[in-house]
């Protein structure tokens, strides 16, 4: 059994005649040495365990044992902290911390709402807001491949009735 990182395992083999190592997968290498041999298996980065057979025989005597080999299914990792952000009407930036095993994608639904990609964070932007009703957004940090995804949700407040009022030009006849 190998780890999702793969290595190397050592399989002894005792025996008084020759004989022959044959597997059927392509993920893994086996040499031969004077012990038995030795199995190499790469990282692994699936979401589904994976298994193969190395046959060890001998057609002359009719002899043949099995060794199974599986190696742990990749499990993806994705912490986002906060889920929420919150903007005043002045706007910012805010930082997003992104803790994942995995490459990712971020994607926001407002145009309003821009993003800087980091390592291990976004900085999320948001411009001054002046209008009455507050409003928001989502951004997901994702990847298909492994169907995992978060949402961030952005608020913006929208400024008092009172202020909004001030800001108004009346025209008169």
């Amino acid at each position: 059994n190998f780890a999702v990182e793969g290595g190397t395992q050592e399989v002894a083999i005792t025996a008084n005649f020759g004989y022959e190592v044959k597997y059927d997968a392509d993920w893994l290498t086996i040499e031969k040495n004077e012990n038995g041999i030795s199995v190499t298996v790469p990282n692994y980065v699936e979401v589904d365990e994976r298994t193969a057979e190395i046959t060890i025989s001998n057609e002359k005597y009719g002899i043949s044992k099995t060794v199974k080999v599986a190696q742990c299914a990749f499990e993806p990792k994705l912490d986002v902290t906060p889920t929420d952000i919150n903007f005043t009407i002045e706007g910012g930036e805010q930082s997003v911390k992104i803790t994942a095993n995995f490459e990712y994608e971020v994607s926001t639904t407002a145009d309003w709402v821009t993003y800087t990609k980091t390592e291990n964070s976004i900085t999320v932007s948001v411009p001054k807001y002046v209008e009455v009703k507050e409003r928001t957004a989502e951004i997901t940090i994702s990847n298909e491949k492994y169907g995992i995804s978060k949402t961030v949700k952005v608020s913006q407040a929208g400024m008092s009735e009172e202020e909004y009022a001030k800001r108004v030009i009346f025209y008169t006849s």
